[in-house]
């Protein structure tokens, strides 16, 4: 259930921001790009938010949702405890 967005819009509104994508679920691409970017803040925007697609898939979204977040949490208080 990979989804990729268009960041194109974002980065043209905030250009001092920088944006990154991974696959959230995958909990040592998202250790990799924390531990090589080192943020001072992230902005997670990878959730599943539609009631349809999660009654469709909720196995895949749960895993999006749930160990997606936790690997964030894991990235970060192992390579940027501060942010």
């Amino acid at each position: 259930m990979a989804h990729k967005a268009d960041l194109k819009g974002l980065k043209a509104l905030f250009p001092a921001v920088a944006f990154f994508q991974t696959d959230i679920q995958n909990d040592r691409a998202v250790e990799d790009l924390v531990r090589e970017t080192r943020p001072d803040a992230c902005f997670h925007l990878a959730g599943v938010a539609s009631v349809d697609e999660f009654a469709g898939r909720p196995k895949e979204c749960f895993r999006t949702n749930v160990e997606g977040w936790l690997n964030l949490l894991e990235a970060f208080k192992k390579h940027a405890p501060k942010a």
